[in-house]
């Protein structure tokens, strides 16, 4: 069963393996979040990656396996995203700042229709709030 209000990790890959962003976020999440971290990995039929997940800890991996994603563009990535958090409205979702998070993650955003911070150095939850920190220019 999925979790709603939990914090949501975008899984990428590297070739036939997790890349190492996805299993950091997952250690992150996992100090400073009050509520359930769930791992979403998008994949192609013949692609079974969960269990390298699976030993981070998240306590939910959802995995949607599609033919579509085989060699699929980042916006075939974020209409298969939007339409798992319009059905179950995760409170978080986590990108990697990679060139495949950068990309994904704006796309979503915009089918959202909701914020977007990127380039964060940090995070932490004050109470229920996520705070992100982020460089400032200028000063």
């Amino acid at each position: 069963m999925i979790s709603k209000e939990a914090v949501w990790i975008f899984a990428e890959r590297e070739g036939e393996r997790i890349a190492p962003v996805t299993l950091q976020l997952i250690t992150k999440a996992r100090a400073i979040a009050n509520q359930p971290v769930a791992v979403v990995l998008l994949e192609s039929l013949k692609e079974h990656l969960e269990d390298s997940i699976a030993e981070y800890g998240p306590d939910e991996i959802i995995v949607v396996r599609d033919a579509v994603f085989e060699n699929a563009a980042d916006s075939v990535f974020a209409t298969g995203l939007f339409e798992l958090i319009d059905q179950y409205i995760p409170n978080t979702v986590l990108f990697g700042a990679t060139p495949l998070g950068r990309s994904v993650a704006p796309r979503l955003q915009a089918k959202l229709q909701t914020g977007l911070t990127a380039d964060c150095l940090d995070l932490y939850y004050e109470q229920d709030l996520l705070v992100q920190v982020k460089p400032s220019y200028g000063g």
